[in-house]
């Protein structure tokens, strides 16, 4: 509650009360803020902030000219008295109002008499002249008591003089939330808590907003409302404005006028506030959709991005604890919007494509390491012939000498010695794009190894011997078997993919290969959870994690029992996901660096599906969890890749799977002070981003164009792709157009940070849609390069901090990367 007070100094009593309004203030409060006349060094200050132990009062000491006081003047108190926990961030409009109020009484004329009502002897002269101007400062002080209420709430604002000055040592910027954000909040805590802390974020830097038409669609109480407006900025916008975005956009996609009035309100922040950071905050997908379509200038995040990207910053460490544990639980429910909004939408090929894109982890390497047979046995070939066999498949020069002790076999080693050789054919053609080239070579190689496969068993005669080489080939066809699944996926063939996902497991079966085994088959339950065939992928993880328990590979066991779960969350079995996230959770204490490495491989996973926005929570656990292990590396490795998921979620801003991220976090969490502590200082770095994009400048700006040979060798360092945009666009000259085209890949290097490198025309990626199978750096051989600055949006939403032009693709190398774990199955 608000209460305007005037108070007055008697000579002989003291501090006298003259009138408060309304009239239910505490009497005790009342004469206490009236004592603090009698305190020199606040009078000496005439407008100053006093807070009591149940109190808060802003105050304007100011004087009238008196014939009857002894110092020739009336010593008078004007107080605005509030709650102790009401925030006074902007005390302009409070003081300018309190200054309305005292120009006012000293413009009346003899109004010093006001204050002699209980003087006897003045009032036995001038009674009437005393009780009329008594009455009219009353009836001032009563008219601005709601033009008060309304500077109180103006106070609880930061003014933009202060936001200026704040932000010139900060920078964080202002954020527009909806009132889906504000509800969700809500929901969260059934309380104010959240709305009273969005006060901390002033001394931080931060300012949050939202419209009244969005206050007014809160499903909340009044009282509820009102403590929204007193700790957030709000303002009206018009109809007119609202109307005006609605021109040239498909009514389909339009949003309520409430969301629209946030666009027409963060457009009137800019319009004032050129040099700040804005951004809108929705956890409703549709809407950020609809802002990143028609407004793309405009940058937007969900409220766990939001919170991500300010707690870090805040000043106070308990509302830096507060907000991190409320971002973990609103992931829950933006995944619920998203799953909402996705049920029932089919998955698209892109989700497919990556994996026969990642395919032969050896594109890394120079060759496949040549399968080894056991040298040791009591029976079967001898470790000469065994070396013969590995020197003939390698292609290595043998003596005739030397060959006769394995001319039994040499006709269908022949088929092994090719498909070597086809093999390091294949990689090179897929490091190339030469994806339909590489497929013939898988399928006929395939066959070739079959025939081979089945004339061993009819040669050779002594079983052992025979064991021993159908075991080689058999590593040989689980491999391309490897392949052809790979392959398979990328024409869209489901059915058959898993097919061969089964032959690759059988052979390795066969060769005694236990981890091919399992990587086929966890590669064949991913290939059903990523083409939302959960039941399939629920029954393959569970036969995965099975095997992994029986053949000892623990990481496996965890890996696949954490698909399932992901998998029965997907499919709506809520219930049965936590039971078998559970059922992980007590594997883990004994298990703890397998637990570590499925957090990494599914985030990785899922990054190269095109999701960072989930990758970066599944990071996160995994980081959690490399800090309680004490493995630094791990931590180093993973940091980098929950950095690089930032830059890449920063570029699109989508809302995030945050339940599948609630449902993991049940397998660990962190728990000790210390373990948390480390944690939070490695997430701390995630504020450095800010630092490099708006306070370091990019130390490779030209001038103008410069020879590739002057490049610094920074700038020809891989760099990780995260995006591409090719843009057509029309430049005027005089009275002609001329049509402009060009592409914007979007790159990331951990020490420069985010990057868009140029182009002058169309860069055609066989699969654009998901370009961080990519690698890309520059080739400076021949050519001239221009870096310019960024621009604020491309800064603000994409987290570039310079555009580097290239005269030509051609001067852009690109090459794919490759996940480890398919790697993993060459290996042996």
């Amino acid at each position: 509650m608000v209460h305007l007070n005037l108070n007055y100094f008697n000579t002989i009593q003291g501090p006298q009360i003259f009138h408060t309004t309304p009239e239910d203030a505490d009497e005790n409060i009342v004469q206490s803020v009236a004592n603090l006349l009698n305190i020199s060094e606040l009078v000496k200050q005439k407008f100053f902030v006093y807070e009591g132990a149940d109190f808060k009062t802003v105050s304007l000491y100011f004087e009238i000219p008196s014939q009857w006081a002894r110092g020739k003047k009336e010593m008078l108190l004007l107080s605005i008295i509030i709650p102790p926990t009401t925030s006074i961030e902007n005390k302009a409009p409070v003081q300018s109002m309190l200054e309305k109020i005292e120009l006012e009484i000293n413009q009346i004329e003899n109004g010093f008499m006001a204050f002699y009502e209980y003087d006897y002897s003045r009032m036995e002269d001038f009674e009437d002249e005393i009780e009329d101007l008594a009455q009219e400062i009353r009836t001032i002080i009563e008219n601005y008591a709601n033009d008060i209420s309304m500077a109180v709430k103006e106070a609880k604002r930061i003014s933009l003089e202060q936001i200026k000055e704040i932000y010139k040592k900060k920078a964080l910027g202002i954020y527009v939330i909806d009132d889906d954000g504000l509800n969700y909040l809500y929901e969260l805590e059934q309380d104010k808590t959240p709305f009273v802390r969005f006060g901390d974020f002033i001394e931080s830097g931060i300012s949050v907003f939202t419209s009244d038409e969005s206050i007014q669609e809160l499903q909340l109480n009044e009282t509820t409302k009102g403590i929204i407006q007193d700790y957030i900025g709000h303002k009206e916008t018009s109809q007119e404005d609202i109307e005006a975005l609605k021109e040239g956009v498909d009514p389909r996609r339009l949003p309520s006028d409430p969301k629209l009035s946030l666009i027409v309100l963060i457009k009137y922040l800019q319009e004032i506030n050129p040099d700040y950071d804005l951004t809108i905050v929705s956890p409703n997908h549709d809407y950020l959709r609809f802002i990143q379509d028609y407004f793309p200038d405009l940058r937007s995040l969900p409220p766990s991005s939001f919170f991500l990207e300010i707690i870090n910053s805040l000043e106070n460490k308990e509302s830096r604890d507060y907000f991190e544990n409320l971002r973990k639980r609103l992931m829950n429910y933006e995944l619920q919007t998203v799953m909402a909004t996705d049920a029932g939408a089919g998955a698209s090929g892109e989700h497919l494509t990556w994996l026969i894109e990642k395919a032969i982890g050896v594109a890394s390497q120079p060759i496949i390491p040549i399968p080894e047979v056991e040298e040791k046995r009591e029976s079967g070939l001898g470790v000469t012939e065994l070396s013969l066999i590995n020197r003939f498949i390698a292609g290595e020069p043998i003596p005739d000498s030397e060959i006769t002790s394995i001319q039994d076999y040499e006709e269908f080693l022949n088929g092994v010695k090719e498909a070597q050789g086809a093999l390091i054919a294949i990689q090179e053609e897929i490091a190339k794009d030469e994806l339909l080239s590489a497929q013939t070579k898988i399928f006929a190689t395939t066959k070739k190894l079959l025939d081979s496969f089945l004339l061993a068993s009819a040669t050779v005669l002594e079983k052992e011997k025979r064991n021993q080489i159908q075991i080689l080939m058999a590593n040989f066809i689980a491999n391309f078997e490897f392949l052809a699944a790979l392959s398979h996926l990328n024409l869209r063939q489901l059915d058959q993919s898993i097919e061969r996902f089964n032959l690759a497991a059988a052979f390795s079966a066969v060769a005694e290969q236990k981890s091919k085994i399992l990587i086929s088959n966890y590669l064949k339950s991913i290939t059903c959870l990523f083409n939302d065939a959960y039941p399939d992928a629920i029954h393959n993880f569970s036969i995965t994690s099975d095997l992994g328990s029986k053949l000892s590979f623990p990481g496996y066991q965890i890996m696949c029992m954490g698909g399932r779960a992901i998998s029965e969350l997907l499919s709506g079995m809520s219930e049965k996901a936590t039971v078998s996230m559970e059922q992980v959770a007590l594997l883990i204490p004994n298990n703890e660096k397998d637990a570590l490495t499925m957090f990494i491989q599914f985030g990785d996973n899922f990054y190269m599906m095109g999701k960072p926005e989930i990758a970066i929570h599944l990071y996160n656990e995994a980081l959690e969890l490399a800090i309680f292990l004490d493995s630094k590396q791990d931590s180093l490795n993973i940091y980098d890749k929950l950095e690089r998921s930032f830059y890449a979620v920063g570029a699109y801003n989508t809302p995030l799977s945050s339940e599948l991220h609630n449902l993991i976090n049940r397998a660990h969490t962190l728990k000790d002070a210390e373990t948390i502590e480390k944690y939070n200082l490695q997430i701390a770095k995630l504020g450095d981003i800010n630092q490099l994009l708006f306070f370091d400048k990019f130390p490779f700006i030209t001038s103008d164009w410069i020879p590739g040979e002057e490049l610094d060798f920074k700038l020809l360092q891989p760099f990780d792709l995260l995006h591409l945009v090719v843009e057509k666009k029309y430049k005027k000259r005089g009275d002609r157009r001329r049509r402009v085209i060009y592409t914007d890949l979007y790159c990331y290097e951990k020490e420069l940070g985010g990057m868009i490198i140029r182009v002058p025309e169309v860069i055609d990626l066989k699969l654009k849609q998901i370009p961080v199978i990519y690698k890309l750096s520059l080739n400076p051989n021949n050519t001239n390069f221009k870096i310019i600055d960024s621009s604020k949006e491309d800064k603000q939403n994409f987290y570039a901090r310079a555009i580097i032009q290239a005269k030509s693709k051609n001067h852009v190398i690109f090459k794919r990367v490759f996940p480890e774990i398919f790697g993993k199955f060459f290996e042996d």
